[in-house]
């Protein structure tokens, strides 16, 4: 059964029924991180602004490593291609 017909299915355990969905203090945990998603999303240039500098660092990292080994690379030598029914 595919998970979202067990999640809405009807249920079948009395017991069940007077459960709530989230209780007060999840719902204070959970409220700063749902605003912080949609903070994220919705105005983001605090957080580009914090990773720009880490972010050239390691870029500025692997393109001088892929400069260098590139730089003493043997050449590679031509590929010959063949045409389809030689």
């Amino acid at each position: 059964m595919p998970l979202p017909a067990r999640l809405l299915r009807p249920l079948t355990h009395p017991d069940n029924k007077g459960l709530a969905d989230l209780n007060r203090r999840e719902i204070l945990y959970l409220a700063p991180l749902v605003l912080l998603c949609f903070w994220i999303g919705l105005y983001p240039r605090p957080f580009f602004r914090v990773l720009e500098n880490p972010v050239q660092y390691v870029m500025d990292k692997v393109n001088g490593a892929g400069a260098t080994a590139l730089a003493s690379a043997p050449a590679a030598a031509p590929v010959q291609t063949v045409a389809a029914g030689e």
